[in-house]
């Protein structure tokens, strides 16, 4: 051993013995006033508040051995760490302060229980202990110093201003190791009207906080095993109760501890001896600090609520059933729509007038957010109102351009922040293919097939609605020929961001739709949609997207066949025959005929096993279509709702009873179609299965 730590070692037995022997006298006279005041109350027949100078006197007995077992192996590490000598200095106070807080926290309990009966011996005596409590609780502190060993680093005491001591009552837990402690703060919680549950242990703390529900965390920070440090770590880091407040439980000349559970997260401190009204009034403001956390996260999650409501809202104002082909119709449509915000400004529509005219159009309209979101209401519902209501009243078909004007007449008056909306509408002709369109500071619609390039079609450009009255708007004429189709979308789509802050731009978008050898609607609008979320990965949206494609098809004969089908298996043998006849009859692939087989057994199978409560017989009905480009199966059902679309994909079960509709099949009903619709009506599934039949181009 070194000379400067033998020195070190013969300072600090030195030291404790100095200590001890200051101390011991305070102990043993403590101790006798302890007894009597014991003895005091019993003669003077206070039976109730037997356990409290119980609890006295056991902790000045705690007192007195900790002072006679005052030795160096109280002082670990002391040879050479500074900082360890530190560490078991504040642990040797904190042991010697425990009992005196215990007996101060019951005497000044006991006092209080005492006003109501005036003067007495045992009012003398409590008096007296408390002062002594107090006298060596100052003599710890500046008796029990190791200054040769101290490190340099000095950590002051910060100010803290206290808020008023308004009551605040809440749910408190008390986490200590030391059975005196916990008994004086929980009572004096509980006469301030609080609710208390106690834990002696960090692993015991973690349990209850994880299965209660806490307005606040009184945390000791000297505990054995897991101390308060890191309990205080792991809530901190525990994104399900992070929230939660915590007060650490400090000795005053212990701030560095303080300070680094501070910087953890801890809300506040709270110095031994504990001080009442110090006590009330950080616990007051700790519980009023997560009330209004807790107002906030409800009106958050309310505001988020309201919001999806919203969207979802305004998602319902673009239509989403998709048309199917026939030769009386023979215009496919698709689009999709995504807001960059909750509610989003983009929208899309496409509504027939009359028998033969399909009206089309996408919008943009300025900023995004509710008021973008309201404004498109306003909007949207113009676009179907004016040519419609025209249309029933004169007999007579608007022009494009003619709507365009009233719209932005319309949009003109009660627009005082000035908002706008860019708009492509146009009208086709669903025989003759021949569309008109008109133009309000919109992007160009694209036009695209197998044998052409994807090409603009330019137009006159007029303002965007809302800005300027009486605005001029021009109708272009053009054909969209057989197997033609035209692609409209929002700047949302070319000024897509990636994570290296390109824009997606109109050549990428020319290139998606130019790789496409099948161009019906729904692929046209799925292959953009993944081109740009390939391109913008995990990058922020900043824009709303919106896609819609249209498609005049081949004007080809359809041949349509009805079947009525029972709701057992047996349905799945008749629709197979069915399908082999439309095969033999027509000619497509075997790839397509084993296909459409394959996906009506599963949708047939689910209809048989779990689409029916009752045990009576059902009659359902299966329709097929096939044309040059198509085949189709509709089929109709009264059972249960089931949508093929959504339902989940559920690993099958052994045990039908068990068992649940869906099922791996329809994930193969959904990789196996093209096409897959599904409605609601009257009580009865309508599900649309469509294969394509795919030509050379």
């Amino acid at each position: 051993m070194s000379h400067k730590n033998t020195s070190n070692h013969d300072t600090l037995a030195q030291k404790l013995d100095a200590i001890r022997a200051e101390l011991l006298p305070f102990a043993e006279d403590m101790c006798s006033l302890g007894s009597q005041l014991k003895q005091q109350f019993k003669s003077e027949q206070f039976i109730d508040v037997h356990d409290d100078t119980t609890a006295i006197a056991t902790a000045l007995a705690n007192l007195r051995n900790q002072v006679k077992g005052l030795n160096l192996e109280l002082i670990q590490g002391a040879s050479d760490q500074a900082h360890e000598t530190h560490i078991s200095q504040s642990r040797l106070r904190h042991d010697l302060r425990t009992p005196l807080n215990a007996v101060k926290g019951y005497s000044e309990m006991l006092l209080e229980s005492l006003g109501q009966h005036g003067e007495s011996v045992s009012h003398s005596l409590l008096l007296d202990l408390l002062s002594k409590t107090n006298t060596v609780l100052e003599t710890i502190s500046t008796s029990v110093v190791f200054p040769e060993l101290e490190s340099d680093e000095v950590v002051k005491t910060h100010e803290h201003s206290e808020m008023s001591s308004v009551a605040v009552l809440g749910k408190i837990l008390v986490v200590d190791d030391d059975k005196s402690n916990l008994t004086v703060l929980s009572r004096l919680l509980e006469q301030q009207g609080h609710e208390v549950k106690c834990a002696n242990s960090g692993p015991e703390a973690l349990l209850a906080i994880r299965s209660g529900d806490f307005d606040l965390v009184l945390l000791d920070m000297l505990m054995p095993g897991m101390n308060g440090y890191e309990v205080l770590s792991i809530i901190k880091n525990d994104s399900d109760i992070a929230h939660l407040p915590v007060i650490v439980i400090s000795a005053l000349d212990e701030m560095e501890g303080v300070i680094n559970c501070i910087e953890a997260g801890a809300d506040d401190y709270l110095p031994k001896p504990f001080n009442p009204t110090l006590l009330q009034a950080r616990i007051g403001t700790g519980i009023e600090r997560k009330r209004l956390r807790d107002e906030s996260t409800a009106l958050m999650e309310r505001m988020e609520t309201e919001l999806q409501e919203a969207r979802r809202a305004q998602l319902n104002l673009v239509p989403h059933d998709f048309p199917s082909v026939s030769n009386a119709q023979p215009i496919a449509v698709h689009a999709h729509v995504q807001p960059a915000r909750e509610v989003g400004g983009d929208f899309y529509d496409f509504f027939y007038v009359g028998e033969n005219h399909l009206w089309f159009l996408v919008a943009d309209v300025s900023d995004k957010g509710v008021a973008a979101g309201m404004f498109m209401a306003r909007a949207s519902s113009l676009v179907r109102l004016i040519p419609m209501q025209y249309f029933k009243q004169f007999g007579r078909m608007l022009m494009p351009h003619e709507v365009l004007n009233d719209i932005n007449n319309e949009l003109c008056q009660f627009n005082p922040e000035m908002a706008f909306i860019t708009l492509l509408s146009g009208r086709i002709h669903i025989q003759t293919g021949d569309v008109l369109i008109a133009n309000a500071g919109h992007s160009a619609a694209l036009e695209y097939s197998a044998n052409v390039p994807v090409h603009s079609l330019e137009t006159w450009r007029g303002h965007p609605l809302g800005i300027k009255p009486d605005s001029e708007y021009r109708s272009m004429q053009t054909t969209l020929h057989p197997n033609h189709g035209l692609f409209l979308y929002t700047d949302g789509v070319t000024d897509a961001l990636s994570n290296e802050e390109e824009y997606f731009s109109d050549d990428r978008l020319f290139e998606s739709l130019q790789r496409l050898k099948k161009h019906s609607p729904a692929l046209v609008v799925q292959t953009v949609k993944e081109a740009l979320r390939v391109f913008t990965r995990d990058a922020e949206q900043f824009d709303d997207i919106t896609l819609l494609a249209i498609q005049r098809t081949q004007h080809t004969a359809i041949t349509v066949k009805e079947v009525l089908l029972p709701n057992t298996l047996e349905a799945c043998r008749v629709a197979r025959q069915e399908l082999i006849g439309l095969q033999a009859a027509h000619g497509f692939s075997d790839t397509v005929c084993e296909d459409m087989c394959l996906c009506a057994d599963e949708i047939i199978s689910n209809n048989a096993n779990f689409g029916y409560s009752d045990q009576r017989e059902h009659e359902n009905l299966l329709r097929l279509s096939v044309d040059s480009t198509q085949v189709v199966l509709e089929f109709i059902d009264d059972g249960s709702f089931f949508d093929p679309q959504s339902a989940p994909i559920i690993q099958p079960q052994h045990d039908l009873a068990t068992a649940k509709a869906g099922g791996l099949g329809i994930k193969f009903v959904r990789h196996l179609t093209d096409e897959l619709h599904y409605k609601r009506v009257d009580g009865k599934n309508h599900t649309v299965l469509v294969k394509h039949l795919k030509h050379e181009a």
